[in-house]
């Protein structure tokens, strides 16, 4: 079944991507950016930047770091390295279609753009903040889960979670990538989660032992 849905999210890129490349704006992109955007509350505006801004390089990269050291001093050195191997390969593969696509962000002329210097205004697609946070938290949220049950555990699951659909709303609220970008984000990170996913579990089988791994703290 796993298999089947990503196969079904290669090929939502591979058509979302063909169009975003051949055409400017696809048909909900704007409507949906001009919604979110009558949202003029500056608490708001706040918190979506407070939401997307560790998806930066070179925040991303050390939040990255941190996670994967977390996992591994507190014994689950299995999946630090799916982590890291996961975010590493799907982070590669997201550069690798932002060349290929080399979508145009969104025009400041037509929605409020945060950054509109951002990669000179081009590398769109996909959002890659969203495949960062989807491969990264989702793979937290799923180890929370292999843990004792606790109020700890609520609150990490509810904060991977919200990071994960916020993210989307803030890449959007914030003019940096189109909607379609941004579901193409959550089509690759959800690849890149699975991939994760499946390499710990080759790794637990190739080298650890299951019960060890998951008795360990969270991070």
């Amino acid at each position: 079944m796993l298999v089947v849905l990503m196969c079904i999210a290669a090929a939502g890129v591979t058509v979302i991507g063909f169009f975003a490349q051949s055409t400017a704006l696809l048909p909900l992109d704007l409507p949906i950016t001009q919604a979110l955007q009558t949202i003029h509350a500056g608490w708001f505006a706040q918190f979506m930047d407070f939401i997307s801004e560790p998806g930066f390089p070179p925040q991303v990269w050390l939040l990255s770091a941190l996670i994967v050291i977390i996992l591994f001093v507190s014994g689950m050195r299995l999946a630090a390295a799916a982590e890291l191997a996961g975010l590493f390969s799907i982070g590669a593969i997201a550069t690798v279609i932002k060349d290929l696509v080399n979508r145009a962000r969104p025009d400041p002329a037509l929605v409020h753009v945060v950054r509109p210097d951002l990669n000179s205004g081009r590398l769109s697609f996909p959002a890659g903040h969203v495949v960062s946070y989807v491969t990264m938290f989702g793979f937290l949220l799923l180890l929370s889960f292999h843990m004792p049950a606790s109020w700890r555990r609520i609150i990490e699951r509810f904060c991977f979670s919200a990071l994960i659909l916020l993210i989307g709303i803030s890449r959007i609220y914030q003019g940096e990538h189109w909607a379609s970008d941004v579901l193409a984000g959550y089509l690759l990170g959800f690849i890149g989660l699975i991939l994760t996913i499946w390499l710990y579990h080759w790794l637990q089988i190739r080298f650890g032992d299951h019960t060890k791994e998951s008795s360990s703290p969270s991070p």
